[in-house]
C-alpha cells in the first residue's frame, strides 16, 4: 500500500512538474559532460606526466682518480636525497655500451683511444613532483661541491611543461566541481521549489495530519533523481568512446551520475523541510 501510493506520487510529480524535472535533467547533462572532460584531460595530462617523469634524470660525472670508497659513500649519500629516487652506477664498460647504442655512426671514435676515454658517472633518476627547474639548478650546484665530480647534466626538463599542464588541468577541474555544486543546486532548488509549489496545500494538509517527513520528501528526490541522473549518465555515455581512446579509465563515467544524486538528494531535502515548516 505505501509502495503505490509512493510511486502514485512520483507519476503525479511528473505529471504535475514535467517541464522543471526535464530542466533538471537538461541541465545536469549539459554540466556532467564539462565534468567528465574536465576529469579525463587532468587524468590524461597526468598520465602523459609521469610516462614522460623517466626521462627527468641528472647525469655525474666523476674524476678519473675517484677512489672506490668514495663512490660507494658517495652513491649511499644520494640516495637520502628526497628528490631523488633511484640511482643507477655507470662503470666504463657500461658507459662505452651506451655510447655506442646512443651513438652508433659515432662509434669508430672509440678506436682512436688506447683506453677507454668514457667517465664513470651515476644516473639520478629524479622525483619530478617534489622538483622545479630552480630547485634542479640548486641540486646541481650541491652536487657539483664534491671535488671528485667533474661535471653535472641535466636531462628532460621537458617534463616540468607537462607537470604544470597536470597543475593547471587540476586546478580547473577543482574549480568546475565547485561550479557544478552550486549550478546544479540552484537549478535544482528552483525546479523542486516549483513543483512543490503545486502541491503545498496537498503537502500541508498531509503534514497536519501527522503525515511522514520521509513519505513527504522521498517522491520528490525520486522524481528529482531520475531526471538528474538519468541526465548524467547519458552525459557519460557519450563520452565512452573518446574516453576508451584516450585510456581513462572508466570508473570516472561514474562521477558525475554519483555527483548529481549527492546534490539532488541534499536540495531536495532542504526544499521540501522548508516548505513544511
Amino acid at each position: 500500500m505505501r509502495i503505490g501510493f509512493f510511486i502514485g506520487e512520483v507519476r503525479r510529480i511528473y505529471r504535475e512538474a514535467f517541464a522543471s524535472l526535464v530542466f533538471i535533467g537538461i541541465t545536469a547533462l549539459f554540466l556532467s559532460v564539462l565534468l567528465n572532460i574536465f576529469i579525463g584531460g587532468y587524468i590524461y595530462t597526468r598520465k602523459v606526466a609521469k610516462r614522460n617523469s623517466g626521462y627527468l634524470k641528472a647525469r655525474v660525472y666523476l674524476r678519473e682518480d675517484t677512489q672506490k670508497g668514495l663512490k660507494n659513500l658517495f652513491a649511499n649519500l644520494l640516495k637520502y636525497s628526497p628528490y631523488v629516487d633511484s640511482v643507477r652506477f655507470v662503470d666504463k664498460k657500461r658507459a662505452e655500451e651506451e655510447f655506442k647504442s646512443n651513438f652508433p655512426d659515432f662509434s669508430d671514435l672509440l678506436r682512436l683511444f688506447s683506453t677507454n676515454p668514457l667517465p664513470e658517472n651515476y644516473v639520478l633518476y629524479l622525483n619530478y613532483t617534489l622538483l622545479n627547474e630552480k630547485k634542479l639548478e640548486n641540486l646541481k650546484e650541491e652536487i657539483q661541491k664534491f671535488s671528485f665530480v667533474d661535471e653535472v647534466y641535466l636531462q628532460g626538463l621537458f617534463v616540468f611543461k607537462f607537470y604544470l599542464l597536470e597543475k593547471i588541468s587540476y586546478f580547473l577541474l577543482v574549480s568546475f566541481v565547485i561550479v557544478f555544486f552550486f549550478i546544479l543546486s540552484m537549478i535544482t532548488r528552483g525546479s523542486i521549489r516549483a513543483a512543490v509549489e503545486r502541491k503545498r496545500d496537498l503537502i500541508k494538509v498531509y503534514w497536519l495530519l501527522g503525515g511522514n517527513t520521509e513519505d513527504l520528501i522521498g517522491p520528490f528526490q525520486v522524481a528529482g533523481l531520475l531526471s538528474g541522473v538519468l541526465g548524467s549518465a547519458f552525459a557519460s555515455l557519450l563520452l565512452y568512446l573518446p574516453f576508451v581512446f584516450f585510456m581513462v579509465p572508466l570508473w570516472t563515467l561514474f562521477v558525475a551520475p554519483l555527483l548529481t544524486m549527492f546534490v539532488i538528494v541534499i536540495v531536495v531535502r532542504e526544499v521540501i523541510e522548508l516548505s513544511i515548516n
